[in-house]
């Protein structure tokens, strides 16, 4: 196993550096002015000029690009300049967040279609069934920043029972410690920062997790229904096991590879739909920060957001792999 991680991780290197890359080229071939953006319009052209040859955008787009890559290798993400900070340090500050949100979404996402999936499957055709296929088709098909909204104008202006935008409610305060609001609260026993985390997380989490929860549904049901056909489960049936340990125990665990294969994926999906979730609820994480950077032509940020999500969704799509052969023996990594 050891070895299948270091060939994958040397594998997605390339991936990673294929994806800096394109984002690369095309950041630098699009019309824009970044050094107007940072100098503002009362810059000399001698001023232009001198930040031209100190950000090296005279060189041969290759060799900017060799640049980028050299400091990445540093640990140097360059500086945003819209901020003036340095962009790793921006993307560790609204990092926790992003990932809090996305952790929560996935979760959520997962156990709640496995649950869905296995009922519909275990249903079929009954009413059960009838609504899980209409929602997966509803909650693919819907678009995350209509969903958002419409779950804005619902559940906060009309009811008034969740919060609208933001991480915690005004006026608490959770010490620092790992960046985590849900985590801190629970590490210092923070009671009232864990209850309006928790609220706050309710809304955008499922708006993030909608689409994810539909997938996810959808394929634990078509998975399972070709399981319960399979001779093996006849066979434990006629057996005298009970019920519930052929759904559980012999169902479930040989339809699950699916759900974990589309699971990687579909963090990826997650990343992307971030942005527009962070945006619609005010959410202070990487994705209302990138949006922020492409408004202001801020390409260095946009780099750094690029490679920092590359790496996760390898990270994700790695663990996905080694689950594999943990949860059925049978598989082996090479």
């Amino acid at each position: 196993m050891y070895g299948y991680i270091i060939k994958r991780g040397l594998s997605t290197l390339f991936s990673i550096l294929g994806v800096t890359f394109l984002v690369f080229v095309i950041s630098h071939v699009v019309p824009s002015d970044p050094i107007g953006v940072y100098l503002g319009p009362q810059a000399t052209p001698e001023q232009v000029e001198a930040l031209k040859e100190e950000w090296g955008l005279k060189k041969p787009i290759i060799v900017q690009y060799g640049m980028f890559l050299d400091k990445l290798v540093h640990g140097d993400l360059g500086i945003s300049i819209v901020s003036r900070k340095p962009v790793i340090q921006e993307l560790m500050y609204y990092f926790p967040a992003t990932f809090e949100l996305t952790l929560v979404s996935m979760t959520f996402a997962v156990l709640l279609g496995l649950l869905i999936g296995v009922l519909s499957a275990l249903k079929r055709n009954h009413f059960i069934d009838h609504f899980t296929r209409i929602y997966s088709i509803v909650g693919i098909s819907m678009p995350i920043f209509w969903l958002g909204l419409l779950l804005l104008l619902i559940f906060y202006v009309y009811l008034g029972w969740l919060p609208g935008g933001g991480r915690i409610g005004q006026g608490i305060e959770v010490k620092d410690i790992t960046g985590l609001l849900v985590v801190d609260s629970l590490l210092t026993a923070n009671w009232a920062g864990l209850g309006s985390s928790l609220l706050h997380l309710v809304l955008p989490g499922y708006c993030l997790a909608c689409s994810v929860l539909a997938t996810i549904a959808r394929i634990t049901r078509s998975s399972v229904l070709h399981v319960i056909g399979e001779d093996f489960v006849q066979a434990t049936r006629a057996k005298g096991v009970s019920e519930t340990i052929v759904i559980g125990k012999h169902v479930l665990k040989n339809s699950i590879m699916p759900v974990l294969t589309i699971s990687g994926v579909l963090y990826g999906q997650l990343l992307g739909g971030a942005i527009l979730t962070e945006t619609i609820f005010s959410w202070p994480g990487m994705g209302r920060y990138v949006v922020r950077s492409i408004l202001h032509l801020d390409f260095q940020p946009i780099m750094g957001f690029t490679v920092l999500c590359a790496l996760l969704y390898a990270f994700f799509n790695l663990v996905v792999d080694v689950l594999y052969s943990v949860i059925n023996p049978q598989i082996r990594l090479e």
